[in-house]
C-alpha cells in the first residue's frame, strides 16, 4: 500500500484511477431549470404557501439591492411566480 504524504500526491494517485472527469452538459443547462420544474409540479395551494412564506423572509431584508436581487432570480426561473412574490412582498 502506498502512502501517500500530501495532496498532491493524493491528486495525482486518485487521477491514476479515474483519469479526467468533466460533467457532462445538459440539455437544458442553465441555473433556473430545477427551480421552474419543481414550482410546476407544486399544486397551487403549496405554491401560495411557499410565496408566502418567502415573502415573509425577503421582507425582513434591509437592503433593497439585495432584495431586487432575490426577487429577480425568482422572476428569471418563473415569471409569474417572481410577480407573485414581489406582490407579496410588496403587501
Amino acid at each position: 500500500m502506498k502512502v501517500l504524504s500530501n495532496q498532491a500526491d493524493a491528486e495525482a494517485w486518485l487521477f491514476s484511477l479515474v483519469g479526467a472527469y468533466t460533467n457532462p452538459a445538459q440539455a437544458e443547462d442553465d441555473d433556473f431549470v430545477q427551480a421552474d420544474s419543481l414550482s410546476r409540479l407544486m399544486a397551487p395551494d403549496e405554491q401560495k404557501r411557499l410565496i408566502a412564506n418567502l415573502a415573509g423572509n425577503l421582507a425582513q431584508v434591509k437592503r433593497r439591492d439585495v432584495l431586487e436581487q432575490s426577487i429577480q432570480y425568482f422572476h428569471c426561473s418563473d415569471r409569474d411566480f417572481g410577480e407573485r412574490l414581489l406582490a407579496g412582498v410588496s403587501e
